[in-house]
């Protein structure tokens, strides 16, 4: 195999040499032996606080069924948490980040309900994500107007008071309206007179 072909692509390629076996399997056998590493470095930054939340305490000591199942199916772990944070964070939605860390929107959805301690830091991944693009906007707003004009239309409390230009510059005029009724519903006399025609409803 090919150092950076994604699951699929190996999956294929085994294919051609007659051995079948799913890019899911791939990915749950990848991760079960530990054979992948992460790439990126706000994994270990969310790691600690993700030790600290409702799934973290039910793995060390599940209290009911249901933790007895998260601690179990080892699915939900801290570093998956961690992992999917940190592909919010980067920007990407918690639906995307989920199904690049090897589940789905509605396992994330249950994690959610069931571990308000890890909704919180998700909540704060994409608040990092935004503070963060709009810290690079400001910035570029310096050398560019129109990155300040992005500023200023993505930003809620400034909407009241700025819209955005678009289409160029806004000209004044007459409003006119235009009421058009077909021939079969008004019969116009119409009476010419010289070069001037004048027609009455």
């Amino acid at each position: 195999m090919r150092s950076g072909e994604t699951f699929a692509e190996i999956s294929r390629s085994l294919a051609e040499d007659g051995i079948k076996i799913s890019a899911w399997a791939i990915n749950k056998r990848a991760r079960k032996g530990g054979w992948l590493t992460s790439s990126l470095p706000q994994t270990t930054d969310w790691l600690p606080l993700c030790h600290d939340t409702s799934t973290a305490r039910a793995l060390t000591a599940p209290q009911d069924l249901s933790e007895q199942y998260i601690a179990r199916a080892k699915v939900r772990t801290p570093q998956r948490m961690a992992e999917i944070l940190s592909y919010v964070q980067l920007g990407a939605s918690p639906s995307a980040a989920a199904q690049a860390a090897g589940t789905n929107k509605t396992t994330l959805a249950n994690w959610i309900e069931d571990d308000p301690e890890f909704a919180s830091l998700l909540s704060q991944a994409e608040g990092k994500m935004l503070v963060r693009n709009l810290q690079r906007i400001d910035k570029a707003a310096e050398q560019d107007w129109r990155a300040a004009d992005k500023l200023l239309s993505s930003v809620p409390s400034a909407r009241e008071h700025w819209t955005p230009n678009v289409g160029g510059p806004q000209v004044g005029g007459v409003t006119v309206v235009i009421n058009v009724k077909r021939a079969y519903d008004v019969e116009p006399a119409v009476a010419v007179e010289g070069t001037t025609a004048t027609i009455d409803p």
